[in-house]
């Protein structure tokens, strides 16, 4: 990735964690593990320890409290997606979420205050 990169460092999102751990051994790419299902919840938690990844993107109606915290210790960014109700924006951040992917990122300007 290096050649078409220029030495800029880009963030990936996918959901496969064999694919995604590759790529973060190039040093170029900062990756989110991306979570659809309870079931792959349970998985990344299982397979991955305290600090071992530098970010989730999970969709949000899966997170609570506990999942949120439990993801932090893992992880520094814990995004959430589809966010676009303000109200929901401003809950999950303060669980902890520190980012959201959204269809309407204006609504969610006062959220992110």
């Amino acid at each position: 990735m290096a050649g078409w990169l220029g030495g800029r460092r880009v963030t990936v999102c996918a959901r496969f964690g064999r694919a995604i751990d590759r790529l973060r051994a190039s040093g170029d790419v900062r990756a989110l593990h991306s979570v659809r299902s309870p079931r792959e919840l349970r998985a990344l938690a299982r397979r991955y320890g305290p600090g071992a990844l530098e970010g989730v993107s999970v969709d949000h109606r899966l997170l609570t409290p506990a999942a949120v915290e439990a993801l932090r210790e893992r992880a520094d960014l814990v995004w959430a997606w589809i966010v676009d109700d303000p109200a929901r924006a401003e809950l999950l951040a303060q669980w902890g979420v520190t980012g959201f992917i959204s269809d309407a990122p204006g609504a969610l300007r006062g959220a992110a205050r």
